[in-house]
């Protein structure tokens, strides 16, 4: 059987963290998690998370839609504004979301059947 598994990974050096705007969207979306998000310090617009809940919340379905929507409005501005450079883009991306983006990952799982006593070997790959 493959499953296809929507994940959010961090596309830059720096840290996983969250946008302000994330959150907000978040929180309308009704996230409970989002309220153990932590503000970096003052004047600063990221969001960070315990390091233990980073793990799970890869594939949130929540976040993964918050950042595939955002990422969307990112190609539809940098789309309208060909004057933007590259440098100007790169910072565009990385406020609105925070380098992180979605990749879909397939995950492969066996059921082994051992006279009527099943296991389950999982295959995958490293993205």
């Amino acid at each position: 059987m493959n499953w296809k598994v929507k994940v959010i990974i961090h596309d830059e050096y720096g840290g996983f963290s969250l946008t302000k705007e994330m959150v907000e969207r978040l929180k309308k979306r009704g996230c409970k998690w989002v309220d153990r998000c932590g503000q970096t310090g003052p004047g600063n617009s990221n969001y960070y998370l315990p390091y233990d809940d980073r793990e799970w919340l890869r594939n949130d379905p929540d976040l993964v839609a918050v950042v595939e929507e955002l990422l969307a409005e990112y190609e539809v501005k940098i789309d309208s504004d060909e004057s933007l450079a590259w440098r100007e883009q790169s910072s565009l991306l990385r406020t609105m979301t925070a380098n992180l983006r979605v990749v879909e990952v397939t995950v492969n799982i066996e059921v082994n059947d051992h006279d009527g006593r099943e296991s389950i070997r999982v295959h995958g790959g490293v993205f």
